[in-house]
């Protein structure tokens, strides 16, 4: 199984790849890297179902990108799409029809700092309008 590491440094790509679920994705990544082939970095890993970890540390990356996106290509129906760039470090367990965090944590986390970019957005544009 084929999972793609998808940094996006454009807040248009960034914004479609929020949206495109995994199967979308495997299908058209082709298109979007010739398209957007400054704004887009691909790194694949092959793989197997029920391996225990993939581990992706954003902080080792030299700048961060606009969005950042784990997509597995799982045969079955899903989404299975993760927005990680939110989080200094991401670790996901592969199981064999869907990927977890390995950290229970993490889903709360990534939403509250979701929470806090959007009362900023509001704060600001409430302060300039």
């Amino acid at each position: 199984m084929a999972v793609d590491v998808v940094s996006s440094d454009h807040p248009r790509l960034t914004e479609i790849l929020q949206k495109t679920p995994a199967s979308q994705y495997f299908r058209d990544i082709d298109q979007l890297r010739r398209s957007h082939p400054a704004f887009i970095k691909v790194w694949r890993f092959p793989l197997t179902p029920n391996q225990k970890v993939l581990s992706v540390a954003l902080e080792d990356m030299e700048s961060r990108p606009d969005g950042l996106f784990i997509f597995a290509d799982y045969q079955n129906d899903g989404e299975h799409r993760i927005a990680a760039c939110s989080l200094p470090h991401v670790s996901l367990e592969l199981k064999a029809d869907r990927m977890e965090f390995l950290d229970p944590e993490t889903p709360s986390k990534i939403s509250a700092i979701k929470q806090k970019a959007a009362k900023l957005s509001h704060n600001l544009s409430t302060r300039f309008s």
